[in-house]
């Protein structure tokens, strides 16, 4: 983008605007894919990435021919306004021919980082005894309640994505699950009881490195909330014989309308 170009310059502003409001809420910025809005209805479910691999991958998928990413596909404090100054200046010094598909391309960016603040803000990571938790929520609209009589109006929809990684030394099993929803005052929403078999039927082996991958949904009676809960695993030994049990955190995680 020229440098003297008014709505280049702009632009860049506002994407140094986007970087520092990123930094001051969360010192940084860890880049997710979208959720699918559509994967809860077939419980979706597979074999990811490690969570680098799989942050570097989205970083590359939405901001294609960015310079410099972080090989982490974190940016640390500071890390995103260096590397928007540094596409800025590289894009300063193209024909003019090529701006407004640079400025398009600056947009497009801009609009990836007002998607990745909502996703970090959604967002929520723990790691237990080796297994590293990361849910990320999105509001997908609402729904009509069968029972109209109990409930006659439409409640919210939040799809969320759960990503379950063994980043320890030990092979785990994920066996049984639990939930605790509240509404936003704080109230008991819906519980899903300690020890519930699995995850979308699934009940994985996890070897170190590997990343289990899942979507489902939940609606709720207020505009928001909050979820959390624990996953039941296990050390697996010799022939996959059940060692030793534990719980890993599923954190605290905001719905938000």
């Amino acid at each position: 983008m020229a440098s003297k170009n008014k709505a280049a310059t702009v632009l860049f502003r506002a994407a140094q605007k986007a970087a520092r409001q990123i930094d001051a809420a969360f010192g940084g910025l860890n880049f997710r894919m979208p959720l699918d809005s559509t994967a809860w209805q077939t419980a979706a479910h597979e074999w990811s990435t490690p969570t680098d691999e799989y942050r570097l991958n989205a970083v590359n998928e939405l901001l294609p021919g960015l310079l410099q990413p972080p090989s982490s596909g974190s940016f640390g404090r500071g890390e995103l306004k260096q590397c928007i100054r540094a596409n800025f200046e590289a894009s300063s010094s193209a024909p003019a021919e090529q701006l407004p598909q640079l400025l398009d391309t600056g947009f497009d960016a801009l609009r990836v980082l007002a998607e990745q603040y909502t996703l970090e803000q959604c967002s929520a990571v723990a790691t237990t005894n080796g297994v590293h938790v990361e849910i990320t929520t999105a509001c997908i609209g609402s729904k009509i309640p069968l029972d109209l009589i109990e409930t006659p109006t439409a409640r919210p929809v939040w799809t969320y994505r759960c990503r379950v990684e063994n980043v320890g030394e030990k092979k785990v099993q994920l066996l049984g699950r639990q939930w605790l929803i509240l509404t936003s005052e704080g109230l008991q929403h819906a519980v899903v009881p300690r020890g519930s078999t699995g995850v979308v039927g699934c009940t994985p082996i996890l070897h170190p490195g590997e990343c289990f991958q899942y979507y489902s949904a939940t609606d709720l009676s207020t505009p928001s909330g909050t979820m959390k809960g624990s996953y039941q695993m296990v050390e697996l030994g010799p022939g996959n014989k059940p060692n030793v049990p534990f719980d890993a955190v599923i954190p605290t995680v905001a719905l938000r309308s």
